[in-house]
């Protein structure tokens, strides 16, 4: 059974976090010496994501071969121009966004659960169901 999400930070990614933001730094010349504390900080924090229970899409569902619409390949598109133009900056962002992604994504279902569960009462029955590794509860 493949899922669709891995639990907690997958190891490359964490790697790629770290090499991108020391990249990205020399980029915007700051001594990574200079930000010794934040960087150990990161450090701890991704360590602590990748032993977490959050959940990060695995992208295995992505289907590449399937028929897309021209605006998506024109974003595709302009997203690997921008790589190449100012890579030190954009590896940097897809790894900073991906590694925010699971705790976002987290969060957000945290709050839509305890508010479908505050607007149906104590009397509505609720049913958990499971999709894609999440818990979506319906009234």
């Amino acid at each position: 059974m493949e899922s669709k999400y891995f639990q907690g930070l997958p190891i490359p990614a964490a790697a790629g976090l770290v090499a991108t933001v020391i990249i990205f730094l020399t980029h915007v010349s700051i001594e990574p010496q200079a930000v010794q504390i934040p960087l150990l900080m990161m450090a701890y924090l991704l360590a602590f994501l990748m032993v977490s229970t959050i959940k990060f899409n695995s992208f295995k569902d992505l289907q590449l071969a399937r028929r897309k619409p021209f605006n998506a390949v024109i974003v595709v598109l302009l997203l690997i121009s921008f790589i190449f133009v100012a890579y030190q900056i954009m590896l940097f962002c897809l790894c900073f966004a991906y590694v925010l992604s699971g705790p976002t994504t987290q969060v957000v279902h945290i709050f839509k659960r305890k508010k479908l569960e505050t607007a149906g009462g104590e009397s509505a029955q609720t049913q958990v169901e499971t999709k894609h590794g999440w818990q979506k509860i319906k009234h």
